[in-house]
């Protein structure tokens, strides 16, 4: 699976996902730090990959999307995020 992990979310998670054989693409590693939620939800859909962040779904539902593309976005809870 192709995957891009927001700024919001564990480096070592990228690690994992990879030695789980998918393709992981990091927010740092594509300089989007910092960078509004909608241009990481536009790179996301651009390339085709499953998103996972923090943001609330409620920010990234909505968005203008290409109509030939079908993205996802999973939404990870910060209670969720600290047991990890």
């Amino acid at each position: 699976m192709k995957i891009k992990l927001d700024e919001n979310l564990p480096h070592r998670l990228a690690a994992i996902l990879k030695d789980l054989g998918h393709q992981v693409d990091t927010a740092f590693e594509e300089r989007l730090i910092g960078r509004p939620d909608t241009e990481i939800w536009r790179a996301a859909q651009d390339e085709s990959k499953f998103l996972i962040t923090r943001t609330s779904i409620s920010q990234t539902r909505g968005r203008s999307r290409p109509a030939h593309t079908t993205v996802s976005c999973l939404c990870v809870s910060e209670r969720q995020a600290a047991r990890d």
